[in-house]
């Protein structure tokens, strides 16, 4: 599976890798109730997001279920919620290198 800068690395754009990165981090901060300690993700931070998407495509969660939740949340600014789910959030080079 690759990590989330691996797939990060997938994109020239450094606006485009930020703007990911962001829905990405958010997505995971909603999943498992995490919130960083500024708007920028300390490198503690950021190493557990890495642990958090491991976790995320090896403990069998119901993808749909969990971006249908995430979509619908009232409390995440709209344009973060657009982002995030136009990413699909599960990449298929995440997905389709993650073990069955």
């Amino acid at each position: 599976m690759l990590s989330i800068n691996e797939f990060l690395d997938l994109y020239g754009n450094p606006g485009s890798r930020s703007a990911y990165r962001s829905g990405i981090f958010s997505y995971l901060e909603f999943i498992y109730n995490f919130k960083r300690k500024g708007k920028k993700a300390s490198m503690e931070e950021i190493e557990q997001f890495e642990k958090f998407a491991k976790q995320y495509f090896t403990e069998g969660r119901n993808y749909a279920n969990d971006l249908q939740r995430f979509a619908s949340n009232h409390d995440i600014p709209p344009k973060t919620i657009k982002l995030s789910t136009s990413l699909k959030i599960l990449p298929k080079s995440l997905i389709s290198n993650t073990p069955q």
